[in-house]
């Protein structure tokens, strides 16, 4: 790997798979069929999260790292039509990039009592046919469908199908690793009565919304991923406060910021490191300012709050890193 500080060099192995699924209704609208293409990505991804933490062999040893992503590529095929179709084909594939000192060799048959060699992409692949061919599925799907918005169009599903390629794609990519800091302050009211659980469920609901607003939707990202780094009140008289999340506010703003670690494929114009997050970072500031002036931001947040943020009063913005800020392990 190049000796430059967030740069790194990985192997990617690439292998598409196709399901058929019965009883699935291919959205109208664009917006709906994003909604399905998401819900579908994170049910893909949540089943493979399970088999990578119960497949040992991917824990060979510490230098090696690998990490898997998948991706859904057609949903219906060329069907111009969006209706209710006896069975739609979903054309997915599962990517594994892998850094440091790993063993290029997939079988069981290393003889190490330490370890063994680390799966490859098919073996992924395969593992993942046995989950869609289970309830697991079925179950999971809808849950985020729900989440989506989009039930009605999974409320039948039934997998029909699922056919993997025996070609897998190997290939080297640089990567560039980048994060940076977004701050939100909201003006609330009565936060003093509230309860910790409820200041924690605005938290995590804000994480979940900034990611999905923040975070690029571009072939070309690996990873995206935020947390909350800091929470800060502030009062009337402006006197600000260090506080951690899980006591009291007992201000009328509270100021949440959350650090974005991207992970994405440099460009072809190389990976200058710092031209790359000042890019990422004002597409963010930018995405998210028009998410708060439309009222995305705000109706997000309530719903995935079941309203509980209804109080929240005045304008939510988006601050800057000017001024004194103190953080805190929140």
């Amino acid at each position: 790997p190049p000796d430059v500080p967030g740069v790194s060099v990985s192997v990617v192995e690439t292998v598409s798979a196709e399901m058929t699924i019965s009883g699935i209704t291919v959205p109208e609208s664009q917006e709906e069929l994003d909604a399905l293409i998401l819900a579908l990505e994170a049910t893909l991804n949540g089943l493979n999260e399970v088999n990578e933490n119960s497949d040992q062999r991917r824990l060979v040893e510490e230098e090696c790292i690998c990490t898997s992503v998948i991706k859904i590529l057609s949903i219906g095929g060329m069907t111009p039509e969006r209706r209710l179709q006896s069975e739609v084909p979903v054309v997915y594939e599962i990517i594994q990039s892998c850094e440091g000192n790993c063993d290029s060799d997939t079988s069981d048959n290393s003889g190490s009592k330490e370890g063994t060699a680390k799966s490859s992409v098919k073996d992924l692949a395969n593992n993942l046919s046995s989950q869609l061919e289970s309830d697991a599925f079925q179950d999971k799907l809808k849950e985020e469908a729900k989440d989506a918005g989009v039930e009605d169009v999974v409320a039948t599903i039934q997998i029909e199908s699922i056919a993997v390629a025996e070609e897998v794609q190997v290939a080297t990519q640089t990567n560039a690793a980048v994060s940076f800091n977004i701050t939100v302050s909201i003006p609330v009211q009565n936060f003093e009565e509230l309860d910790p659980d409820v200041i924690h469920l605005v938290v995590g609901a804000l994480n979940d919304v900034l990611q999905s607003v923040v975070c690029p939707h571009d072939p070309d990202i690996i990873s995206c991923v935020s947390s909350n780094v800091d929470t800060q009140t502030t009062s009337i008289s402006a006197s600000r406060k260090l506080m951690h999340v899980s006591r009291r506010l007992v201000s009328e703003i509270i100021s949440l910021t959350h650090k974005f670690d991207i992970v994405l494929v440099c460009p072809s114009s190389g990976c200058n490191v710092n031209s790359i997050t000042t890019a990422l970072e004002g597409a963010a500031s930018s995405d998210l300012n028009d998410a708060i002036e439309n009222g995305q931001l705000l109706s997000e947040l309530q719903s995935n709050t079941n309203g509980t943020v209804s109080l929240i009063t005045g304008e939510t913005t988006l601050d800057s890193d000017e001024g004194q800020s103190s953080g805190c392990s929140c």
